[in-house]
């Protein structure tokens, strides 16, 4: 089984989000990073599409981040693809391709 590491985004890079529209997490939640400890991102993964995954990678989009995304429903993915932006058939694709990941899931299914 591969070991999946995430890298947290830095201090710049949550205000760089910010500024597209995203808020940046509590210190308690997220620990902030200099830029010179944490070098740019190429690539962030993105897992989950739902409501509220949408919106975050298209902000992330807007912010310039390099996203690769997945998501169990194959009809959302390809609003992305159609976008240029690259999908991965499986999470551990993501992980694999990608310097950080970001997943936003339900806590449980029907």
């Amino acid at each position: 089984m591969a070991s999946i590491f995430m890298r947290v985004l830095s201090q710049s890079s949550l205000v760089q989000a910010s500024r597209s529209g995203l808020s940046p997490s509590l210190p308690s939640r997220t620990r902030l990073l200099s830029s010179a400890a944490n070098p740019p991102l190429e690539r962030v993964g993105f897992i989950g599409l739902g409501n509220m995954g949408m919106h975050m990678a298209n902000n992330l989009l807007k912010a310039g981040y390099n996203l690769i995304v997945h998501d169990r429903n194959y009809a959302v993915m390809e609003k992305f693809a159609d976008r240029g932006v690259p999908t991965a058939h499986t999470p551990l694709e993501v992980a694999e391709a990608s310097d950080a990941v970001i997943t936003m899931l339900p806590l449980f299914t029907r």
